[in-house]
């Protein structure tokens, strides 16, 4: 009887002991798994991971979906202590009947952290099928994006268009790259221009990509091959108008010029007798008016005679007082009529020089042409992208020259006339002193010029609104 009792006895204590027994061997297998997982994360032997992967993924729950799936795998991942980070970058990446996904992990090789991913088939189950290593091309492109390193972003671009979908269209291609391109932080806006822009054997596709450069916003042109894979062979400068600024002068050069036949100085000038009578001097023959280009018209706006007449307008002179001034011009009632009025306007103002301004007189000039962007008929001519490269080019003449601070007055227009959130905002928390800007007036708090330079300096920095 004792002997059976003991019998009981030592098999109730080994109960335990081999319980505690099965848990350090499942303990030895994970760890075993983790041990060869890690032993193999590195550049030479990442492929060797994959069977380690893939039987971990062979025995999960097959209620659980395939997002689910990859989502749990980069979770287990993070555990490894080999792992530095991880993340799903995608869970449906292909386009296709049988999408893939991707994850994306950071571990150290030789002192340096390496970024790869993990390329698996959406099946069941699960299975890592390739890897490659991992650049991240926003960073890479954003880095080259400027006028002396764009063709280092050739190669970003071509690498992202070689991974599309053969089964979209060449056009439906081109129309992903600008949407693209426009997720890309570096990027104020990105359109199509053309999908076949030549009537030849081998069609070229475009996309104008603005960006900003040392303060100012630039317009550059890709040119595409169309043929499958899309690769981009070139680009070069847009400029719409063509318009040169000459070493020395104030203003761009026109190709159509109006030259005043009567000016002060002159005898018929001198004979006048009134001041109306001298305004018929400064208006343009009414063919002229058909026949000249949109940028001609601004330059023969601010170089007629009396446009910057001290008379007519005071050295701080207001929004209201050039509105009236304008009035008194057919080259400007024309200009406001123009479909390309906003756009040439941007294009003339980048141009301006103000380390021309000799007297007054050019002070007023820049003046009357800044004043031109809070007049209605210019805002509604403007998509986003103008009104930003306009606020751009203003701020940018006001940081090399801090007293020039009437610039606010426009680069307010220009941001209300957007529905920019906190110009709204302020407009309506602030009513009294937001129409005292507007009138082209400033008040004493709080510092107009700092509060707008700061929403400027946001404004031109947010994205395209879709």
């Amino acid at each position: 009887m004792l002997m059976k009792t003991n019998k009981w006895f030592i098999l109730l204590l080994l109960i335990p002991a081999i319980f505690f027994a099965g848990c350090d061997k499942n303990k030895d297998k994970n760890g075993d798994i983790e041990e060869k997982f890690c032993s193999y994360l590195d550049v030479e032997n990442i492929d060797k991971t994959f069977p380690i992967v893939n039987e971990w993924l062979s025995v999960q729950s097959a209620d659980l979906s395939g997002e689910q799936i990859l989502e749990a795998l980069a979770e287990w991942l993070k555990t490894q202590p080999c792992v530095i980070e991880v993340e799903v970058v995608c869970s449906a990446c292909g386009e296709t009947a049988s999408p893939t996904g991707e994850i994306a992990i950071s571990f150290e090789d030789d002192g340096v952290t390496k970024d790869f991913i993990f390329e698996l088939s959406l099946t069941n189950p699960l299975e890592v099928t390739d890897y490659r290593e991992y650049k991240e091309p926003v960073k890479t492109f954003c880095m080259y994006l400027d006028v002396e390193n764009i063709d280092k972003t050739l190669p970003i671009v071509n690498e992202w268009l070689s991974a599309q979908s053969t089964d979209l269209s060449e056009e439906q291609i081109l129309e992903a790259l600008a949407e693209w391109l426009e997720t890309q932080p570096c990027v104020f806006d990105a359109q199509v221009v053309c999908s076949s822009c030549e009537e030849a054997a081998s069609p070229i596709g475009e996309i104008i990509v603005s960006f900003e450069d040392n303060g100012v916003i630039k317009d550059f042109i890709f040119e595409l091959s169309m043929a499958k894979p899309l690769e981009v062979t070139g680009y070069r400068e847009y400029n719409e108008f063509e318009l040169i600024l000459y070493s020395g002068s104030c203003f761009p050069e026109v190709s159509d010029r109006y030259v005043y036949p009567i000016v002060p100085g002159m005898v018929e000038w001198q004979q006048a007798t009134s001041t109306d009578e001298l305004y018929q001097f400064v208006q343009l023959p009414y063919d002229i008016l058909e026949s000249i280009s949109t940028p001609g018209l601004i330059d023969a706006l601010i170089h007629a005679p009396l446009f910057s007449a001290f008379w007519g307008i005071s050295s701080d002179g207001s929004a209201i007082e050039w509105h009236r001034q304008y009035e008194r011009f057919n080259s400007a009632k024309e200009l406001f009529q123009r479909e390309d009025a906003g756009n040439a306007l941007v294009a003339f103002y980048e141009l301006a020089n103000f380390g021309c301004e000799p007297v007054l007189r050019e002070y007023l000039k820049i003046l009357g042409l800044e004043i031109l962007f809070t007049k209605q008929e210019i805002l509604d001519k403007m998509d986003q992208s103008k009104k930003k490269k306009a606020v751009a080019a203003l701020l940018s003449k006001y940081e090399n020259r801090p007293n020039h601070t009437h610039v606010i007055y426009p680069m307010l227009y220009l941001m209300y006339a957007d529905n920019y959130e906190p110009i709204v905002e302020f407009s309506l928390n602030h009513a009294k002193e937001f129409q005292t800007l507007l009138d082209g007036y400033s008040f004493s708090y709080p510092d107009p010029v700092d509060l707008i330079v700061s929403f400027a300096k946001s404004f031109i920095n947010t994205k395209k609104s879709q």
